[in-house]
């Protein structure tokens, strides 16, 4: 399957299940990831789509290596059912993560903005 046809799939998906899926481009930087997603509850990652089989370039490593040692996931996706997948575990992350957020609220109360 075609790379672009992988991507637009997964991006359907995505879209499907509540997230914001961004075309990223840099004019001026290449190697950049190919789509910023931004899970529900703040979550954000990156993915890099390939055909099946299709690895990184050695500019493309060197770019995701620098979103990740600023703490970004980034993916290398070459299947339509790799990308879902990880769709699925973004959105049960992001989901574990509000459930506690709203946990921790529920025990601090609301804040009316008075100082303790």
């Amino acid at each position: 399957m075609l790379e672009r046809d992988i991507e637009q799939r997964v991006c359907v998906y995505a879209k499907s299940k509540g997230f914001l899926v961004y075309k990223f481009s840099s004019p001026n930087h290449a190697g950049v990831p190919d789509r910023m997603f931004v899970a529900p509850h703040q979550r954000v990652f990156w993915i890099e789509f390939k055909r099946e089989g299709c690895k990184l370039t050695p500019l493309q490593t060197r770019e995701c290596d620098k979103l990740a040692n600023c703490g970004f996931e980034v993916y290398m996706v070459d299947s339509v059912e790799q990308g879902k997948s990880i769709i699925d575990e973004q959105a049960h992350i992001a989901g574990m993560a509000f459930s506690a957020f709203l946990r921790i609220s529920a025990i601090l109360g609301p804040d009316d903005g008075s100082v303790h």
